[in-house]
């Protein structure tokens, strides 16, 4: 959260250089081993898209309230690499509490991404890291929200439903598990129209010391909001997802989705509450399920 940017928030700067720095080298190192071998047998590919939602929503916390969220990204891709920039810009930001908190614009998150992925028969597998650069309004404390850094392991099938399991593990101030295992189907309706069905459930494992001061991110949170000073430990939220993908040429897709998140428990709606953007200041009237949607649009080159 993932999931904002002055780029960064108050120790973001230098862990965003950090985050750049690794990026750059690793690609570096991706194209010394890879373009050599596979320049004959593979283009690189550059796939731009840009979203525009009605709500940003990740892993079952909502983000944004009441505004227009717009969500360029580019990835370039060879061989099973890739090495995607996405952004997040809040149309009309939402501040918690009567007093506007500060905040460097309404670009509110820049998030980094390198992966490789590969296929063994019918077992698809991949591995991703995540370095997000955050901003915007403050959290609950006062303090600048902070720079994370995350790993995602994949394992799914390529068989009926596509089964994949994602374990993302994050570290560095915060540090939790999060496992999804979610299913999709597809559905051709026409040369150039299809629809895409998928679903997921999520359980969450904190894994921070609850004595430090920002372990209430990830802890238990009790019926009347407040912290239990206990590490959260169960399901955590459902999401279904329709998209309609509509091939324009060979180059350019428009997807229409729709979303609907949701909590699996009742300790995951006391979180959902608690941490999602109006759970800051008012965790009674704070929602712990949202329908969101929007339009992609995809050009790949």
């Amino acid at each position: 959260m993932a999931a904002k940017s002055k780029i960064t928030g108050r120790h973001g700067m230098k862990g965003l250089q950090k985050g750049l720095t690794a990026c750059l080298v690793v690609l570096i190192i991706i194209c010394a081993d890879v373009l050599p071998v596979s320049a004959e047998e593979e283009k690189p590919s550059l796939d731009v898209s840009t979203a525009v939602m009605s709500s940003y929503v990740s892993k079952g916390l909502q983000i944004t309230r009441n505004s227009v969220v717009i969500e360029p990204s580019m990835t370039v891709g060879i061989d099973g690499f890739s090495a995607n920039i996405w952004g997040n810009l809040d149309t009309h930001p939402y501040y918690p509490g009567d007093v506007k908190q500060n905040t460097s614009s309404n670009w509110t998150e820049t998030d980094l991404v390198l992966s490789y992925s590969r296929t063994f028969g019918l077992l698809n597998t991949g591995i991703a890291y995540y370095y997000y650069g955050m901003a915007g309004p403050r959290n609950r404390d006062s303090s600048d929200l902070r720079d994370q850094q995350e790993f995602a392991f994949i394992a799914g099938l390529n068989t009926l439903l596509s089964p994949t399991l994602t374990v993302w593990w994050m570290f560095d101030v915060y540090s939790r598990l999060y496992y999804s295992f979610s299913i999709s189907h597809a559905v051709e309706l026409s040369k150039n129209v299809s629809m895409k069905l998928t679903t997921s459930a999520a359980y969450m494992q904190s894994l921070m010391n609850t004595t430090d001061s920002d372990s209430a991110t990830l802890d238990k949170i009790a019926n009347d909001g407040t912290d239990t000073h206990e590490k959260y430990n169960n399901l955590m939220d459902g999401n279904i997802n329709l998209g309609i993908p509509y091939k324009v040429t060979d180059h350019i897709t428009v997807t229409p989705t729709i979303s609907y998140s949701f909590p699996l428990c009742k300790d995951a709606s006391n979180f959902i509450k608690y941490n999602s953007v109006k759970g800051w200041s008012d965790f009674d009237s704070a929602d712990d399920q949202f329908i969101y949607g929007g339009v992609n649009f995809d050009y790949v080159f």
